[in-house]
């Protein structure tokens, strides 16, 4: 009976021990006046699980920040910031694009799990690079060069959506989605 409750007494203080293990610390990355980039860092039972970064604008959290620092981009004049996030599951990824008012705190969202956009922002290197250029016409072009490969897509702000998409490979068109 004893050895029991010795085997008990063991489970529990191993359990209490992960719990406590378990138990998340933040540890900022970035910070800026418009945004705070955090990694949460925590005990893994599954040793092929990162973890988050979080970028934090105003009172909201948006987990899993592509890109480098600092994160994101300012487009319309400054009134509005562009980043995204990405998600990698089980069964499928999820990309999204997000477009915030900074004076509102509205936050527009583009799911874009089936195209690639925000993974380079910021990067330094010239074959991976992504980037985000406001034309005349109120709409965003978003590049993607990813070494002989270049994406194009173009958004609209208000509503926030995809209107076309085009692909170049070696200098060549593939691909133009309307």
């Amino acid at each position: 009976m004893s050895r029991l409750r010795n085997n008990s007494l063991l489970i529990a203080a191993g359990l209490l021990a992960l719990a406590n293990a378990a138990q998340a610390s933040e540890t900022i990355r970035y910070h800026d006046d418009l945004v705070t980039v955090v990694d949460e860092e925590h005990f893994h039972l599954n040793v092929h699980t990162g973890d988050p970064s979080w970028l934090i604008v105003g009172h909201r959290r948006f987990r899993d920040i592509d890109g480098h620092e600092p994160y994101y981009v300012r487009v319309d004049g400054g009134r509005r910031m562009l980043f995204s996030t990405s998600r990698i599951g089980w069964f499928s990824d999820r990309h999204t694009l997000f477009l915030r008012d900074i004076r509102s705190g509205r936050t527009q969202q583009i799911d874009f799990s089936s195209e690639i956009w925000g993974k380079f922002l910021h990067e330094k290197s010239a074959n991976l690079r992504d980037t985000v250029e406001q034309r005349p016409d109120g709409t965003l072009l978003l590049v993607s060069r990813l070494f002989d490969k270049r994406f194009e897509y173009v958004c609209s702000m208000e509503p926030f959506r995809l209107l076309s998409t085009k692909t170049f490979k070696g200098g060549k068109q593939v691909r133009n989605d309307q």
